[in-house]
């Protein structure tokens, strides 16, 4: 038993408490450096994390910010829908291969908790997929729920874990409007190259 709390102890003193839920515990003592990133033909570049991936059409970098949880948030704008919201939130990780899986399996409970806010905010079981994009363990999922003037909304998701890089894609958006987004943002998600 002693053994066991000891191995415990020395598996959170080196790993931390970010693998229990990595966009909700930053890294002690570890400051992001500004962001930024760069466009070119048509191609996203993170500096900090080196993640790639294609701008759709209609998609546009608006800005790349300092975000929480040590991470960096680029925000994109959509020409054809003036009404979607779409981010990538990505951060630097040192995670051991073996914990990948868990920490997929934790990030659509986690998001449901973020936006208990929402109104009516589910994510439903059937939208919930396990897969690969370009070689990398992902989780993609699409969550419903109400604005405050009760339109109906959705929220695209996707997340793509690394040993190296976390990242997580989201798009907000009417639902009426979803179907028109969902094959663009699964574009963009398709592209993604994390390290």
């Amino acid at each position: 038993m002693l053994l066991k709390l000891l191995f415990a102890s020395c598996y959170l003193f080196l790993f931390g408490s970010s693998l229990a839920n990595p966009q909700t515990s930053p890294q002690p003592n570890v400051a992001a450096p500004p962001a930024s990133g760069s466009v070119q033909n048509g191609r996203y570049h993170h500096d900090q994390t080196g993640l790639e991936f294609d701008l759709p059409v209609g998609f546009s970098v608006q800005r790349t910010d300092n975000y929480m949880n040590d991470g960096w948030q680029a925000i994109l704008t959509d020409s054809e829908d003036h009404n979607a919201r779409v981010a990538v939130w990505m951060a630097k990780r040192n995670f051991p291969a073996n914990v990948v899986p868990t920490i997929l399996a934790r990030q659509v409970p986690a998001k449901i908790a973020r936006r208990k806010g929402l109104i009516d905010y589910e994510i439903p079981a059937e939208s919930i997929q396990m897969t690969s994009i370009n070689g990398q363990q992902a989780v993609k999922a699409a969550a419903h729920y109400q604005n405050p003037a009760g339109q109906k909304m959705t929220e695209l998701l996707t997340w793509i874990t690394t040993e190296h890089t976390d990242v997580h894609f989201y798009a907000m958006v009417p639902t009426s409007s979803a179907p028109d987004l969902q094959w663009r943002f699964d574009q963009m998600v398709q592209s993604a190259i994390v390290p």
